[in-house]
């Protein structure tokens, strides 16, 4: 099951190690261009640590950090966050105006980056269910690789 998983976020990243590759060819040189490439050399760097058995704390730590902070998005009173990179699963739920929505979103693929303020008063919060799953699954490796330690 851990290889998996790891095989599967190996995948995830090399398409979008990919993806920011070709951006660079195509001088579409912005920060969140430079931000992926980054973050998908780091990832795959851990998959293969972890896979090798070399720095396997530290790199499910880091997988598990990852997987955290792309498991959420929020937007509240004009604060959005949004950081996502791979296949987008989300459930939302969403008031406007008074209504609120219960919404589910589905995207194959996705690279979205950002924190910014825009004056509102909506209120939207959001779980990716696959990186919340994942997330779940490398902090219990991690819990597993503590364990044996001792």
């Amino acid at each position: 099951m851990k290889k998996i998983i790891l095989i599967f976020t190996a995948i995830i990243y090399s398409i979008c190690l990919f993806l920011s590759i070709i951006a660079f060819f195509t001088l579409d040189l912005n920060y969140k261009t430079i931000f992926v490439f980054i973050l998908s050399i780091t990832t795959l760097y851990a998959v293969y640590n972890i896979l090798t058995n070399r720095k396997v704390r530290i790199s499910l730590w880091y997988l598990t950090l990852l997987n955290f902070l792309q498991s959420f998005t929020f937007y509240i009173l004009g604060i959005s966050y949004k950081f996502l990179l791979g296949p987008n699963v989300f459930l939302y739920y969403y008031i406007k105006n008074s209504d609120t929505f219960l919404r589910f979103s589905f995207k194959a693929l996705e690279t979205n980056l950002y924190i910014k303020y825009q004056e509102s008063n909506d209120f939207l919060i959001g779980i990716n269910i696959l990186h919340f799953a994942l997330f779940l699954m490398f902090n219990y490796y991690l819990r597993e690789s503590k364990k044996m330690d001792r």
